[in-house]
């Protein structure tokens, strides 16, 4: 994982600073989309086993899969904007 915090450029006169703040390189936005997928196949395999009527604790695993929806979405978020993913 690679973080760029300010990066100065060389042979300016001063501080100059880039506008972008932190940057992930293109394999890690790779990984956080692969990790975002899997979250959300893995919601959706919790979002049935809720309808289920015999197992238990349907509540639990809906607020459990709809956690996982969100974090997968935030990651989506983080790899296409930070990374230049897609």
């Amino acid at each position: 994982m690679k973080f760029q915090f300010g990066a100065c450029r060389a042979g300016t006169y001063g501080a100059h600073y880039d506008q972008e703040v932190i940057a992930l390189s293109h394999q890690t936005g790779v990984l956080l989309v692969e990790y975002a997928f899997l979250l959300m196949v893995i919601s959706g395999i919790w979002l049935v086993a809720s309808q289920l009527p015999a197992l238990k604790w349907a509540r639990f695993r809906t607020v459990v899969a709809g956690a996982a929806l969100s974090i997968a979405g935030i990651l989506l978020i983080i790899a296409t904007h930070w990374a230049h993913f897609g």
